[in-house]
């Protein structure tokens, strides 16, 4: 009977507080947000580039006219800095995934750093990993 005693002490020493699940959690969602967001500004951008050369000739921004050269470099920008986006924030499911399991202190940290970075819409996967970020160096001692 004393041992089940022991056993149950032992338990409660190792009890560990919920802010790794929590900024898991915190950075998971907002890492499916960017990638979400990133991917539709990638098919938005996609999409419209024929739109907009097919009116090519009508469109006219304070007496300057957009050329198709313009709407290309546009459309290859807004393209390289959703695949940038998108990987910064499949980094932070992945710091996120780290921190759920309480291994990888490091992976957490960096995922959540690089989610900063993800900026998704209306910068709720920012704040998201910004609110992780602090969760996960308060708890740096619950991580293996």
């Amino acid at each position: 009977m004393s041992g089940d005693v022991s056993e149950f002490e032992d338990f409660n020493k190792e009890s560990h507080s919920s802010l790794p699940t929590i900024a898991g959690v915190l950075l998971i969602v907002g890492g499916v947000i960017a990638v979400v967001g990133w991917i539709v500004i990638i098919l938005f951008s996609t999409s419209m580039t024929p739109f907009l050369s097919g009116y090519l000739k009508e469109i006219n921004i304070n007496g300057t006219v957009l050329t198709e050269r313009m709407i290309t470099q546009m459309t290859n920008l807004l393209m390289v800095c959703g695949s940038i986006g998108s990987i910064f924030a499949m980094f932070m499911i992945v710091g996120g995934i780290a921190s759920l399991i309480r291994k990888y202190w490091g992976f957490a940290v960096a995922g959540s750093i690089l989610g900063i970075l993800s900026i998704g819409p209306y910068l709720i996967s920012t704040a998201c990993a910004i609110i992780g970020l602090i969760m996960i160096i308060m708890s740096r001692d619950e991580f293996n």
